[in-house]
């Protein structure tokens, strides 16, 4: 019965340590809202050349040739956005529990993502629309033990996009995205979206964003569809203003938070819960026979 005992807690442990990734994931807050900073830099999306090429970027104002899209300087319906991001923090909300930092020659996460605007325009009050309808439309993080992201350098695609996917959202499962200006010069971007690949580690709740992050009563927001007087549910909520950009070859650089709400995967409980027992009742019975 010993060995018994024994096998039990040594294989519940052995699964369990067998479960977990290979690769250590940040850790996110759990029970609580995930507060996740991010810096992106992004540009109208060119034709007739690879993700990430400097040289496919241009910031003057001019209209694509016959059959591409519209580009006038201004964001409208039918304009195409790429860029890159790091995230540089995870902490609570209050920033005071950090649970991941971006440390240089550490772990990176960090991502690329494009899309496209569906409707309105930056003059307009209610902003602009952004869906992920269009080819190549996708939003994705990648987790990489390599610290190699530098927006600066003409590889910066393929930098943001090395290791591991963490995260990506596809299509649907973009729930809602727009950017208005709340006073000239000071543009807000707002999404409500869910996972479409989780490899977080963790299983995400949806909320009512942003009133879980901010409170009741913020959730209110102007679209080119109309005014919507409470936020959405969703897994991910995202916001952030928009700045000219103070790098070559792109056009505008935002400052973002990303907000969620995890708790740890059934599986690695069960599994947790399985290995503790078989301890558990390997110990009892050692110190019954003794």
């Amino acid at each position: 019965m010993k060995k018994l005992g024994l096998l039990t807690a040594v294989a519940a442990l052995a699964l369990f340590a067998f479960s977990t990734p290979a690769m250590a994931l940040p850790t996110l807050q759990q029970y609580e809202p995930t507060k996740m900073k991010f810096t992106n830099y992004e540009r109208w999306a060119l034709e007739g050349g690879a993700k990430g090429d400097q040289s496919d970027s241009d910031s003057a104002n001019w209209t694509y040739s016959a059959g591409d899209k519209n580009r006038n300087g201004i964001l409208d319906a039918g304009d195409v956005i790429e860029g890159v991001l790091n995230v540089t923090t995870i902490t609570d909300i209050p920033e005071v529990d950090t649970t991941w930092v971006d440390g240089a020659g550490g772990d990176e996460l960090t991502g690329t993502f494009q899309f496209t605007v569906t409707a309105g325009s930056m003059l307009d009050a209610g902003g602009i629309s952004f869906g992920l309808g269009g080819a190549g439309d996708h939003f994705r993080l990648f987790y990489d033990t390599v610290d190699d992201y530098d927006p600066t350098q003409a590889d910066a695609w393929a930098r943001a996009s090395g290791g591991m996917l963490y995260a990506e959202v596809l299509g649907a499962d973009l729930i809602e995205a727009g950017a208005k200006d709340l006073t000239p010069g000071n543009t807000q971007t707002q999404w409500w979206f869910d996972l479409t690949t989780n490899n977080t580690g963790y299983n995400i709740i949806p909320q009512l964003w942003p009133e879980m992050a901010n409170g009741p009563g913020t959730g209110p927001h102007l679209t080119p569809t109309g005014w919507h007087p409470a936020g959405h549910t969703s897994e991910i909520y995202l916001e952030g203003s928009l700045y000219g950009s103070t790098l070559a070859n792109w056009d505008w650089r935002s400052e973002d938070p990303a907000y969620l709400y995890a708790v740890p995967e059934p599986s690695t409980i069960i599994l947790l819960g399985s290995g503790l027992l078989g301890a558990g009742i390997y110990s009892w019975r050692r110190k019954k026979k003794s």
